[in-house]
């Protein structure tokens, strides 16, 4: 499997799971470190490691070392994004096409990969899969660009 699909395609996992984790640190933060407030939000916490990690661990096996460190980037940036600007992403995922155009961009990027991968191997056989990912994905982002546009 080549690394560009395996790090568009294993992202979004890194990212949810990150995200996850996250905000239900900024949640026991800003409710005080007590045990009762990190049993309140264990499940997120245990939902973000196991989505955004068991990921993390497919990739420790396939990919090669930059893939590796990729992946931590992407997983850990999450975490630490998510948990420090929280109120400011809930701000901006209020306006309804924010959501359609991150969708959207996420979709296109792993329809790219998987195009950018079989041009690599010189196969057809998924070409036309991955133009499609890619072509509804980029229509999607447009879709929400175009509700933020006239928000």
């Amino acid at each position: 499997m080549p690394d560009s699909f395996l790090i568009a395609f294993l992202m979004p996992f890194h990212v949810a799971g990150g995200a996850a984790i996250g905000a239900a640190l900024h949640r026991i933060i800003q409710a005080g470190l007590s045990p009762r407030h990190i049993r309140d939000n264990f499940f997120l916490l245990l939902w973000g490691v196991l989505f955004g990690g068991l990921p993390l661990v497919f990739g420790l096996t396939a990919g090669g070392d930059w893939v590796v460190v990729l992946q931590i980037i992407l997983f850990l940036g999450s975490v630490v994004i998510v948990a420090w600007r929280c109120e400011w992403l809930q701000d901006l995922y209020r306006h309804p096409g924010m959501f359609v155009a991150t969708f959207g961009l996420v979709f296109a990027t792993i329809g790219l990969a998987l195009t950018a991968s079989m041009l690599s191997e010189r196969t057809s056989d998924g070409l036309f899969i991955g133009s499609v990912f890619a072509g509804i994905g980029g229509m999607t982002f447009l879709v929400g660009v175009w509700l933020l546009l006239r928000d």
